[in-house]
């Protein structure tokens, strides 16, 4: 009897310790996440309050064109003074704007709207816009706010450096869709409420720390909701007649967890994807859509549109050369999850042909030079590189320059002879990349 005691008190012991070892386990395990979660999030808190975007938009009962309303709190965060504000509003007609109430002065051009201030805005100027606009469905529906360069600071398409792109400033919207009943709206972020009234649907959206707004309207489709142990859920839609969910979704999650292994967890509370037939391939913040019928389609244009929620939205760039680095490394990143380490090798060899590097085009300029990067820094430190440049800059909007600064850091190795050859030797001849030294 006393032998059983005993061995039963031993079992005990053992299950105890093992316990409190699984226990403590799971807490470094969080701990590091938390860890990671508060390096993003003092990096967020340090530099800025995002602008405020509360947006009502009408659709007309053929669901073809809109009229909306958005007010825009902007905060001018920045040290450089600006007496203008320059908006990216392709295929929206704009019929007025108020600065703090009062009508403004702006002018149109191709896809710009700048706005003439009145008075100097300062730093941490707060300002309130309200723009009243109209437009076709299949163009751009939101007037959004672009980056401000503290160097460059805003500038229109004629004055623009060349190497100037149109990344939007980030914003936290609030975005009501009215539309006719029998058409449904499907949009960044997550779906707050829907009402439906006087054959009307009346629809709330809401997206907090996005690079603009998404939006697509369409008739009725199938919907398939999964919700991941990271905590954000993923969201299908599909027409009613396709059976394409079935092995669409565990590629949409793939993807994701790719990308998350990489460089770190996304960030929102939902990811969106729409596949419909025929459907050009669109990617905005947390929303994507295209036609992934094929397993081509779903390995090439699914993942890359996947992945532009890191390289794209997360990190941006308001520079085109900078841009060009960040598109280059993910089409990088695409074509390593699928290709063996044989067939990179002979892909990136027949790109390079021969000594003459100039042949190339600006993507597999890119690619090439990130295949000579992960060869010298080896696996392991290409991957704490990409998680350190993620945990670094994730809401920022890093430069090419910042991306090596960063590979020293991590590793400790200068690689900078391979940004100059893949990207000024090769770029220069109308990438329009800058020389390294010029940040």
């Amino acid at each position: 009897m006393h032998r059983k005691s005993w061995i039963v008190a031993i079992v005990i012991v053992i299950i105890g310790v093992a316990f409190i070892f699984f226990i403590g386990q799971r807490k470094q395990a969080n701990k590091e996440d938390v860890e990671e979660e508060i390096i993003i999030d003092e990096y967020l808190d340090e530099v800025k309050e995002y602008s405020q975007y509360t947006v009502e938009i009408s659709v007309d009962e053929e669901a073809k064109f809109y009229k909306g309303i958005a007010q825009i709190s902007y905060i001018h965060n920045y040290d450089r003074v600006t007496e203008r504000i320059l908006m990216n509003a392709e295929g929206i007609r704009v019929s007025s704007i108020q600065l703090n109430s009062d009508p403004v002065a702006y002018t149109e051009e191709k896809s710009d709207i700048l706005i003439q201030s009145p008075f100097t805005i300062e730093k941490g100027e707060e300002l309130t816009l309200t723009i009243e606009f109209e437009g076709m469905l299949d163009n751009n529906i939101i007037p959004t706010i672009l980056a401000f360069d503290e160097e460059l600071g805003w500038s229109i398409n004629n004055g623009r450096k060349k190497d100037f792109g149109p990344l939007i400033e980030l914003g936290n919207y609030v975005v009501t869709v009215f539309t006719p009943k029998g058409k449904y709206p499907i949009g960044t972020g997550i779906i707050e409420d829907i009402l439906e009234s006087n054959g009307m649907i009346e629809t709330s959206f809401r997206a907090n720390r996005v690079r603009g707004f998404g939006i697509f309207i369409d008739d009725h489709m199938e919907k398939e909701t999964i919700n991941t142990e990271a905590g954000y859920s993923v969201v299908l839609y599909y027409q009613d007649e396709d059976d394409i969910a079935k092995e669409l979704m565990p590629e949409i999650e793939k993807s994701i967890g790719i990308y998350s292994e990489i460089f770190g967890m996304y960030p929102y509370e939902q990811f969106t994807v729409i596949h419909k037939k025929d459907q050009e391939g669109k990617s905005y913040p947390t929303l994507v859509a295209g036609d992934f019928s094929t397993w081509i389609d779903r390995r090439n244009t699914l993942n890359i549109l996947v992945g532009k929620q890191w390289l794209g939205y997360i990190i941006g760039s308001n520079r085109k050369s900078d841009s060009l680095i960040n598109d280059g490394l993910l089409e990088y990143l695409s074509k390593r999850q699928y290709l063996s380490e044989g067939q990179m090798k002979s892909y990136i060899e027949s790109n390079e042909g021969s000594d003459d590097t100039y042949g190339l085009d600006n993507y597999q300029a890119i690619m090439n030079m990130f295949y000579n990067i992960e060869i010298r820094l080896g696996e392991e430190g290409f991957m704490e590189t990409l998680r350190a440049y993620y945990r670094k800059y994730s809401f920022g909007r890093p430069t090419g320059y910042d991306l090596m600064e960063t590979i020293e850091e991590v590793t400790g190795k200068d690689v900078m002879d391979i940004y100059d050859l893949w990207l000024n030797r090769t770029m220069l001849r109308g990438g329009g990349i800058y020389e390294s030294n010029n940040t």
